[in-house]
């Protein structure tokens, strides 16, 4: 059986990651001012000989400020269709003639017991992208190239196969194919894509598996959730294990496209496509609600992110965005984990902590520098992080990229990141904790 990470009714939604387009019956000069050039910094948008705008690929890169300032939706990314070539699927643009591919991501399952089996997935790797842990568990590093071949050869069939889209722009997708033409390739328009559901989750959630912080933010967020969903796309841009959409769906039915930039190998449910938030590979005006559950602060580019969010966002929809606050880091610093960390670090790279203790320790327990494209936070501190964490910071961000504020609730007492059934009878502080949920929609239509 061939799983497939993205239904149907979802490619419809689906766009380009690289390029943007003008719809020349939508483009229209006598109801505009021409904003998008003015809002253009890179000056990658001019007049055509006909009046009409058209857009330097060269110069362009992908930040959608033209899109979101069109007041006719005239500039939008271009569509994508689903061919296949030799039992490879792939996702093609017809603007600029990129192949996007559908590669088979590999899950772990509980089945996987590297102790007692033959261990076939990791002798037949061409890439040596399986390693065992100290505790005998089997993990998959950077060198896997997505062929899926080891899910095969599994015979305790603990490796779960998934094609998925890898939708990160061109220029940084080492998977992506550019053509010149479609020709050569059979254009899918119906195909039975066996949609990834609880019959096969990769492990049960539980309560338990929270942290008190995380579980105060959850149950926030699906209450909101529930009262505010009418229908349509939900996207959960960040989704890490994809915890949140199991945790949505087993108390109110209600289903989440998770999408992230890299893969958790154990994750509840597949990711649907991996991507870069910044640049999604969604049309305008097509996601009826957001999840950005603490993404925000690991972005090497904020606005840049909530600018896409804002594209793709309809203009009655609705942001649920948690972020940390200040205090977050003095409920860090009061639990054990956080000293165990950083003393396992200091045995395995004891010459950085040598070479300079103080910045060692100030950087290394900063949050940011996880989960971060090409290391671009590496020289973040946690003191940084402290001061740039104010929630009037977080706020002004919004304001910048025009959404207001609906709602704000803060989530998580000071005790709430150690692992405590009681610690959640603490509460709810109306001020000083972890994270802040803000509820934000868009000031304006596009």
């Amino acid at each position: 059986m061939c799983l497939f990470s993205i239904t149907n009714d979802f490619l419809n939604f689906l766009a380009c990651p690289t390029c943007f387009i003008v719809k020349e019956d939508r483009c229209s000069l006598n109801e505009c001012n021409y904003e998008c050039i003015h809002a253009c910094e890179l000056d990658a948008i001019k007049k055509a000989g006909d009046g009409r705008v058209e857009i330097d690929y060269e110069k362009c890169d992908s930040c959608s400020k033209c899109a979101i300032v069109c007041p006719n939706n005239a500039i939008d990314k271009a569509s994508l269709k689903l061919i296949k070539n030799d039992e490879e699927f792939y996702l093609g643009c017809d603007n600029c003639k990129t192949l996007y591919p559908l590669k088979d991501a590999v899950y772990i399952t509980e089945n996987c017991n590297p102790r007692e089996c033959d261990r076939a997935c990791m002798e037949g790797c061409e890439q040596n992208a399986f390693f065992l842990t100290f505790r005998k568990r089997l993990k998959i590093n950077d060198k896997c190239i997505f062929c899926g071949k080891c899910s095969y050869k599994c015979s305790n069939n603990a490796l779960i196969s998934v094609k998925t889209p890898i939708l990160f722009p061109r220029r940084a997708n080492k998977f992506a194919i550019v053509e010149h033409s479609f020709n050569q390739y059979e254009l899918i328009t119906d195909i039975n894509m066996d949609v990834f559901n609880h019959s096969i989750l990769l492990r049960k959630f539980y309560d338990a598996d929270m942290l008190p912080s995380t579980a105060f933010t959850n149950e926030y967020i699906l209450s909101e959730l529930v009262n505010m969903y009418k229908g349509g796309i939900i996207v959960d841009n960040g989704c890490g294990a994809n915890d949140f959409r199991t945790f949505v769906k087993e108390r109110s039915g209600i289903d989440i496209i998770g999408i992230d930039i890299e893969l958790n190998r154990n994750a509840f449910f597949p990711i649907q496509f991996l991507m870069n938030g910044e640049y999604l590979p969604l049309k305008n005006n097509c996601v009826s609600i957001f999840i950005s559950n603490f993404v925000l602060e690991h972005t090497t580019n904020p606005l840049h992110y909530l600018n896409e969010i804002y594209r793709t966002l309809k203009n009655d929809g609705k942001v649920i965005i948690s972020v940390p606050t200040s205090y977050f880091h003095i409920a860090y610093f009061l639990r054990f984990d956080s000293y165990k960390k950083y003393g396992l670090h200091v045995v395995r790279e004891p010459k950085e902590f040598i070479k300079n203790p103080i910045k060692d320790f100030l950087t290394e327990n900063a949050h940011e520098k996880e989960w971060n494209v090409e290391n671009s936070k590496a020289e973040v501190t946690f003191i940084d992080e402290i001061r740039r964490w104010r929630l009037d910071n977080w706020e002004k961000m919004f304001t910048e990229t025009n959404f207001k504020i609906i709602k704000r609730k803060i989530t998580g007492n000071i005790l709430s990141l150690n692992r405590s059934k009681y610690i959640k009878m603490l509460g709810n502080p109306k001020k000083v904790g972890v994270h802040c949920t803000y509820i934000l929609e868009k000031n304006g239509n596009l």
